[in-house]
């Protein structure tokens, strides 16, 4: 028996616009493109935080993504990418619409039918359904339900405190947050997922803590020349270019079964051969000295041509005398300070080549815009920007359509029912990112300075040279391959050959430059002020008075403890050490000693007890001291519960372990466990009644009961609450008790 056509989303059925009338209405009174359901934009351009980090500055590879195009009635739009997501508009009578407001947090299966052969079938997400026809009575109206995928919600994550080491640490770290597993069938994947002349991660610029994950992924496939693309089963892949093209040439066949009237007619558009693509590709890579950026922002410039990249086998490349894809990496291109040594031209080289392959691949295959009668199965690429599903209109009366006739011909037939067409759409020729996210060198340490061996004596007011010295299987190591000059630029100290000294760049020379005497890198000088490193001998607050200190020195290519006790300040609230934790000092004049460089200032803390919002409480401070789950400390601050870096402001129960920072004089929540703090009545609550409740919290897409418990949370919602329904707790600022507040997308 055939299957009978369905449209229908939770297995409630959907309507077909018959003889155009709904979208005729939407056109004259209400126009789709005039609802705002949703941001229309993808994540990219209205996500803020995508500028550079650090000292290259190149900022998130963004994909210029092409606008979604006007939709009409029951059009289901489906992109590729992380930070766009698929989306549709569809009819719905009255008893649908009941039955979808009651349960718009959960996903349902969207079908439709079209023969046993040619069906499509996503779980997808109802935003809120919309009244269209509005008369007297709301039985006989029409409603509009917008459906997108999972993605939707993607935005709604953020990227989390993960640490960048490496690609595949980075995937993970990833597909942990969005809660997602991605697929791919790149070769060596998942134990490779990076070619290895993409190096590692740039730390700097993708070290973006509670950054939206999305937008993060997509930077992150597109620094090494792949694609995120969600297929309607759910599965979510990663393509490169060569997956892209085997995939792409099975994807254009014609044929759904066997039989010729279940067959997809190609009834416009086709293949087309590519745009001019630039004549050369350039990468362009800061130079550095020895790790340590250059002041006049100079680069090595790698350049590579389409002739000698660019294959193609269905036309000749065409290029534009002239012009240049440029790409900006964050890979240092690192020197000594007279570029007589290019320390790792051998890797930036095989990255250009690496990128360059890559990009000129996209064009091995010609682009398409091609629509298909009936529902296409297709498999997503690089290939692809978005397929275009209309699930058409049902006629009263037999109307022209378009089928397949015996002939692989198009046939103009009277018989023709519904009308399901499937468009795939290949992105513009000037689609892609302009940043590359590669960097395996590890730049200046903190504060700036740089830890250099003097190889010649430098006098007051005069100038040496000097090997940059490394952190290598803790110790210093010098590294004579690295040798620049250093200056003395205030005329009062005086160093021999072989001290070890922190120089740091000029903000108006650019030059390398002691700071008034600073030795402390394992040596000393002839100057009266030297950088030392010491160690916190009790806690020690931000803007604490003098405090002793033990003074720690390098000898035998080894810190250890000088057996001195020195007094240090902190005057610039920048500072806070536990008791056994090394900073910096540098002394400002005899015996009067300041720490330098902020340091300690973010904190994993626990709440001692509940924290009211906009209130403030004790914490202790967590302590990873000798392990890498932490412990509690016996170090307490205050913490200041509010402000507008949080996403989602409540109170903090007692025994909640989170992060803070210090600024503007106190310690101030960074963010708190995700999501608002729900929980459910262990009993029913009467309105203007208190009841003990049991907290939730998210793990692994599923909320659990945490065992902790809020007792007396008073009911000020005016009904009765349900002890199978959760609900949002919060204090405030006129209430010193819990009270629960409806949030009708929390049913159980």
């Amino acid at each position: 028996m055939a299957t009978e056509p369905e449209l229908s989303f939770g297995g409630l059925p959907l309507l077909h616009d018959q003889d155009h009338g709904a979208q005729d209405f939407f056109d004259q009174y209400h126009p789709i493109n005039g609802m705002i359901t949703e941001i229309e934009e993808s994540l990219h351009r209205t996500n803020s935080r995508t500028g550079g980090r650090g000292d290259a500055y190149v900022g998130l590879p963004l994909p210029n993504y092409p606008k979604v195009p006007p939709l009409r009635v029951n059009q289901l739009y489906w992109p590729t990418g992380a930070a766009r997501w698929a989306r549709g508009y569809f009819l719905c009578d009255f008893e649908v619409f009941t039955t979808l407001s009651l349960g718009i947090d959960q996903p349902r299966e969207f079908k439709a039918v079209v023969s046993d052969e040619q069906s499509f079938v996503a779980e997808m997400y109802a935003l809120h359904p919309r009244t269209v026809s509005n008369t007297r009575k709301s039985k006989e109206n029409l409603y509009l339900v917008p459906l997108v995928d999972e993605r939707y919600f993607w935005q709604f994550r953020n990227f989390g405190t993960t640490a960048i080491t490496t690609w595949n640490a980075l995937f993970t770290s990833l597909e942990t947050q969005l809660d997602i597993a991605i697929l791919s069938t790149n070769p060596g994947w998942p134990t490779t997922r990076v070619h290895a002349d993409y190096l590692d991660p740039d730390h700097l610029t993708l070290n973006r803590k509670y950054d939206n994950a999305a937008v993060i992924l997509d930077a992150v496939v597109h620094s090494v020349n792949q694609r995120i693309c969600r297929d309607p089963s759910g599965l979510i892949y990663t393509r490169d270019w060569l997956n892209s093209v085997l995939i792409d040439g099975s994807n254009m066949t014609t044929s759904a079964g066997a039989d010729d009237d279940e067959d997809w007619a190609l009834v416009a558009g086709q293949g087309y051969l590519s745009d001019p693509i630039p004549e050369t590709l350039q990468v362009l890579f800061p130079k550095a000295t020895c790790g340590a950026p250059r002041f006049e922002h100079t680069y090595y410039l790698a350049s590579r041509t389409a002739e000698d990249y660019a294959t193609n086998s269905f036309s000749t490349v065409q290029s534009v005398s002239g012009s240049i894809k440029t790409i900006h990496s964050a890979q240092w291109a690192n020197y000594n300070e007279a570029e007589t040594t290019f320390k790792n031209q051998t890797a930036l080289d095989a990255l250009a080549d690496k990128i360059a392959t890559d990009y000129y691949s996209q064009f091995r295959r010609p682009s398409h815009d091609v629509t298909w009668v009936g529902i296409k199965d297709w498999s997503f690429t690089g290939y692809d920007d978005h397929a275009l599903y209309s699930f058409g209109c049902e006629h009263e009366t037999p109307e022209i359509g378009v089928l397949k006739d015996d002939d692989d011909g198009v046939l103009v037939t009277k018989s023709y029912g519904r009308r399901y067409t499937t468009r795939i759409v290949s992105p513009p020729g000037n689609f892609g990112v302009e940043q590359q996210l590669t960097n395996n060198v590890t730049a200046v340490p903190p504060q700036g300075l740089l830890p250099v061996k003097l190889t010649s004596a430098l006098v007051a007011s005069g100038s040496a040279t000097a090997n940059q010295l490394t952190w290598t299987g803790g110790a210093w190591v010098e590294d004579t391959d690295c040798g620049l000059t250093v200056y003395e630029p205030f005329g009062l100290d005086s160093f021999d050959s072989g001290t070890k000294i922190f120089v740091r760049r000029g903000e108006d020379s650019g030059r390398w430059e002691t700071l008034s005497g600073s030795s402390g890198a394992g040596g000393g000088g002839t100057g009266n002020s030297t950088i030392v490193r010491v160690c916190a001998k009790e806690f020690f607050e931000p803007s604490q008075a003098s405090t002793a200190f033990d003074k720690w020195e390098w000898v035998s290519n080894a810190w250890q403890d000088a057996g001195v006790d020195i007094n240090v300040e902190d005057a610039n609230d920048n500072c806070c050490l536990l008791t056994g934790e090394y900073g910096w000092a540098m002394e400002l004049d005899a015996d009067e000693w300041v720490m330098i460089g902020e340091q300690g200032l973010h904190r994993k803390v626990k709440a001692d007890a509940d924290i009211i919002q906009s209130g403030t409480g004790t914490c202790s401070i967590w302590s990873h001291a000798g392990t890498c789950a932490g412990v509690d400390s016996t170090e307490y601050i205050t913490v200041c519960n509010g402000g507008s870096s949080v996403d989602f402001p409540r109170a903090i129960l007692a025994g909640e372990v989170f992060f803070v920072s210090y600024y503007d004089g106190m310690w101030h929540v960074d963010d708190l466990p995700r999501g608002p703090l729900l929980g459910k009545p262990q009993l029913d609550v009467p309105d203007g009644s208190s009841e003990i409740f049991d907290i939730y919290k998210r793990v692994g897409g599923a909320w659990v009961d945490t065992t902790a418990d809020v007792p007396s949370v008073r009911n000020i919602t005016g009904i009765t609450l349900k002890t199978d329904v959760y609900y949002m707790i919060v204090w405030t600022a006129l209430s010193d008790e819990p009270l629960a507040l409806i949030i009708q997308y929390a049913v159980c």
